[in-house]
């Protein structure tokens, strides 16, 4: 049991799996208490390593903008990563080193309380299922099918969607990320009111 700020020191001194040999900095959550939205990444790029930061840099343009596309503000929501450390480039996460952080995104999901958790990505969405002992789908390319449909756990609604990176690699999944956030921001309009 821990706070915020204690929590974020936890993180930035973390040194549980190799990817604490060679970043620059580790990254914490961040965001409001008590938000409805948790955001998840897979892990910090270069830019939110350098400004210590979740989802700055070209990346986080484009999520405010998918965000706000669904009607959703960026800095309402709690905005963290699986991974606290950047992995080397062009690197997947090893299972290691999402067991390593698990145990802080747990303790944000204790501390923020929100309702929705909305993994970004393959990673994201794999390692949310396993933290509730959600069975994953046995290959990667099955991921992308649960995107834009809610799971109920526990207390929570898991709500995967695309991670805005993919965009800057594969441009012809743009207009298809934008129609999942927007159908995100219907679903919220359904459920909330």
């Amino acid at each position: 049991m821990c706070d915020v700020e204690v929590l974020a020191s936890m993180i930035k001194s973390c040194n549980r799996c190799d990817l604490a040999l060679n970043r620059k900095g580790a990254v914490p959550g961040e965001g409001p208490i008590g938000a409805r939205i948790l955001l998840v990444g897979q892990a910090p790029f270069d830019a939110e390593q350098i400004n210590g930061r979740p989802f700055w840099g070209v990346t986080g343009s484009f999520l405010r903008y998918l965000l706000g596309r669904g009607g959703v503000k960026f800095y309402d929501c709690w905005r963290t990563n699986l991974l606290k450390c950047p992995l080397p480039r062009y690197g997947r996460p090893k299972w290691r080193q999402v067991y390593a952080c698990l145990p802080y995104l747990k303790e944000e999901l204790r501390l923020v309380r929100p309702g929705i958790i909305v993994p970004l990505g393959k990673w994201a969405t794999k390692g949310i299922m396993h933290l509730f002992g959600i069975p994953r789908p046995e290959k990667n390319s099955m991921i992308p099918q649960m995107f834009g449909k809610p799971l109920y756990v526990e207390d929570y609604i898991v709500f995967p969607l695309p991670h805005p990176a993919s965009l800057i690699y594969k441009s012809t999944l743009w207009n298809p990320t934008v129609d999942l956030f927007e159908g995100f921001g219907e679903f919220l309009s359904r459920e909330l009111n």
